[in-house]
This record gives C-alpha cells, structure tokens and sequence, in this order.
C-alpha cells in the first residue's frame, strides 16, 4: 500500500511539474527580493504582513520567501510517526507538491491583486506545536469586506511562516494525533 502512495504522489508530482514548466513563461523566479521590501517573520502578524506585502509588489520570490512548504506538508503526513522509515521522504515529496502545486496556480491564476487592500487582524487561534489560524479582514477597493483565514505556522529555524488557506479538513488534520 505505501509504495502505491509513493508511486501515487510522484504520479502526480510529475504531472504538475510538467505543467508548470510549460506554463512558466509568465511567472519570474529570477527577480530577487528588493532590498526595500522587508520581510519579517517573527511573529505570525508579521508573516501575514510580510507576504501581502510581497503580493502587492507581486514578487514571486518574496511570495515564497513567506512560505514554508515544509510545514505545509506535515498537515498531509501528520498522522506518520517522525520514526517511520519512509517519514522524511514522504514530507520531502510532498513539501515538493504543495510548493508546485502553489506555482502552478499562481500561473494559471495570476498573482493576487493587493495593491488598494487593507486588511485587519481580527483573530488569532493558538493551534498545537507553533500552528496558528489567523483571521483576517479584508476591506476591498470597492469598501465591500470579506473574512479570509489562513494558518500560519513556526518553521524549524523559529520563525513564522504564511500555509494554506484555512478549512475544517486541514484542521482536522493538524489536530489528529501522529501515530506512535
């Protein structure tokens, strides 16, 4: 069963990095961060404030600079134990489709507009080990406001990086225990 899901996820790994690389031709990877964009990363205020910053100067390095796809990964094998012997490859592959899988929207979706945002903290939920749902709102051009959630979590060095959207599901897993 498990070299079926290895088989599975690199199935899909390629598919989407064949994608993306077809349809790379709009997105820069090359451009570095300027050095007038601060980036800080020490709390999980300033990680959100850090990557819509990076939206609206819509630097894809920045973008990814606020990310940690690593962690991001562990909501998918977080049910392993971090003894498993296949445990660092299964967060080594998927930590890959997430950060592909991210590109590949950016791509097809384009980069968020940010410029003529404004956004306010409204929440903060404490998760297990350094996971935070930050709750957010948006106030748009136009003045409509719209609620938006994301998580954000502590990286390995400490720092405090921006994850996925926020969903039950992906709670869900978060809080299911590893097993033994």
């Amino acid at each position: 069963m498990k070299y079926v899901l290895i088989f599975f996820g690199l199935t899909v790994f390629v598919i989407l990095l064949r994608r993306l690389r077809r349809r790379s031709s709009s997105l820069d990877l090359t451009t570095p961060i300027p050095a007038d964009l601060t980036l800080r990363f020490d709390t999980p205020e300033a990680a959100l404030r850090s990557i819509e910053d990076a939206y609206r100067r819509k630097n894809v390095r920045a973008i990814l600079a606020c990310r940690d796809f690593h962690l991001e990964a562990k909501f998918v094998v977080r049910k392993l134990s971090e003894t498993h012997p296949d445990y660092a490859k299964m967060l080594e592959m998927n930590a890959g489709l997430c950060k592909t899988h991210f590109l590949s929207l950016l791509e097809e979706e384009g980069i968020p507009e940010w410029n003529g945002v404004g956004v306010k903290v409204t929440g903060k939920e404490s998760l297990p080990d350094g996971m935070f749902v930050m709750s957010e709102e948006l106030t748009l051009p136009d003045g409509s406001k719209l609620p938006q959630q994301s998580f954000v979590g502590k990286s390995k060095d400490g720092t405090y990086k921006v994850l996925m959207p926020y969903t039950d599901k992906m709670r869900a897993a978060w809080m299911s225990k590893p097993a033994a």
